[in-house]
């Protein structure tokens, strides 16, 4: 495969031909669809064309394909390999959402009321409400609650699964600990035996146990990012204070993937690296748009955070302005920029390749 032609420019409609020819992106030049009874000749006045190349993002002839700006292609290379960091899944209710998913109306002590989410997801549930305690119940932070620079939980979730097990906590040490929700739990137990994830992969564990749920879950500073979005969208998230629960680490659910940190600084610096242009670029040149999973960090090379290297300070401090500013209404671009300059400086790109990835990403956009 040396090359293609990638037209876009239809309503609902996106198709990729490749084939030994130069590979070719076709842009409509204004808003509106564009006719497929249109003539070839109609449809060149209403496009800009831009000639680009394709090549594997790895050595291996399986690799994902990047189709970029000759220039761009050949400056990213500097910037190609595997971070030194691992991403993960968020916390997955393996179709349970409308059983683990909760809204709270009030709040006692240590017991809270609760009522569960029943009509979230594609499986329904019966409508409860009950008491249970605090101890396994946190903020749920989901994909449309992440924007660049900011992640606002807007429901909580319960979690009841050890971390170091990766199993559902013991019966009797839930009987202990939480007997009111365990109780709950107890509700719906049908319906937790009975999803394919739990019978594949945890028939021998409490049936209240979930999915993708580790110490990394729990890790205090954390880097998320949707799944389901056009390019990085990243935040950094940490404990927050709820009104109902007090301090509480707040989870991410499964259609956001995280990075664990080990301190809010280099948190912020993960953080502005993913959030750069290099970094959207390298992703927009070769994700499906909708799949942003745990593979973008096999393909970001991402240093280890030092705090005694300045530019690593530099950039955490920018992404903490950017939480700040962004949370306040206040437009950041200024800050972007230098974050782009910095993270360039980095990975050694000259100002005309950085230029010249910039370009590039605007054309696919």
């Amino acid at each position: 495969m040396a090359g293609g032609v990638n037209y876009s420019i239809f309503d609902n409609l996106l198709v990729s031909l490749f084939f030994l020819a130069p590979n070719m992106l076709w842009k409509k030049k204004e808003s509106g669809s564009i006719s497929m009874d249109c003539t070839i000749e109609e449809v060149v006045d209403k496009t800009v064309r831009y000639s680009l190349k394709a090549e594997p993002i790895g050595e291996s002839i399986t690799s994902p394909w990047m189709t970029a700006k000759p220039k761009a292609l050949i400056a990213i290379k500097k910037v190609l390999g595997q971070a030194e960091y691992r991403a993960y899944e968020g916390a997955n209710t393996g179709g349970a959402n409308g059983i683990y998913w909760i809204s709270i109306n009030s709040s006692k002590g240590n017991i809270i009321q609760i009522e569960n989410s029943n009509v979230i997801g594609r499986k329904k549930f019966k409508a409860v409400t009950y008491e249970i305690e605090k101890d396994l119940v946190f903020p749920l932070l989901r994909g449309r609650d992440v924007k660049r620079w900011i992640a606002s939980p807007s429901a909580w979730q319960l979690v009841a699964q050890d971390p170091n097990t990766r199993r559902g906590y013991e019966s009797k040490w839930m009987e202990k600990n939480c007997p009111k929700t365990k109780k709950y739990f107890e509700e719906f137990e049908k319906e937790l035996k009975s999803r394919p994830a739990f019978k594949k992969f945890q028939e021998n564990s409490t049936f209240w146990s979930q999915y993708n749920v580790g110490s990394y879950t729990f890790s205090t500073y954390k880097v998320v990012w949707k799944y389901i979005a056009t390019e990085m969208t990243c935040a950094v998230i940490a404990g927050q204070v709820d009104k109902y629960l007090e301090m509480k680490l707040v989870i991410p659910d499964c259609k956001l993937m995280l990075v664990p940190c080990e301190s809010e600084n280099e948190a912020h610096y993960v953080c502005a690296i993913l959030n750069n242009c290099i970094s959207r670029f390298i992703v927009h040149s070769y994700a499906v748009g909708t799949q942003l999973s745990t593979h973008i960090l096999q393909n970001i090379m991402i240093p280890k955070y030092d705090a005694n290297i300045s530019p690593h300070q530099d950039l955490s401090r920018l992404s903490k302005l950017c939480h700040e500013k962004v949370a306040a209404g206040i437009d950041v671009t200024d800050l972007e920029e230098q974050i782009d300059e910095l993270a360039a400086e980095l990975w050694g790109l000259t100002k005309q390749e950085l230029k010249d990835i910039k370009e590039s990403l605007e054309e696919l956009r």
